[in-house]
């Protein structure tokens, strides 16, 4: 879906929606009148992560340095992977 929009668009218009689409979703998210409104709200934001995490790649790989282009995608790649892989917090 990602890669999709993004070569008909633009890597940073596409990424742009997604941010907007994630910032709704957030909202959503915390505003809900029922549970399966929360849950919708929850897959919006997961849909646009899903994009940007696709297309966020891409686009550092076309406009970084090249002597920068592995090490900015590899920090890309930590920052989306490193929260999924995190312990949730404990409460005392």
């Amino acid at each position: 879906m990602g890669g999709g929009l993004g070569g008909g668009r633009g890597g940073v218009r596409v990424m742009q929606l997604a941010a907007i689409r994630s910032i709704i979703g957030a909202i959503g998210s915390a505003l809900p009148f029922a549970i399966w409104d929360r849950a919708i709200w929850r897959v919006g934001g997961g849909v646009a992560t899903g994009i940007a995490s696709v297309i966020a790649p891409a686009y550092i790989a076309e406009v970084a340095p090249a002597a920068y282009r592995g090490r900015l995608g590899s920090l890309q790649q930590l920052a989306i992977d490193r929260p999924r892989r995190s312990p949730a917090p404990r409460r005392p």
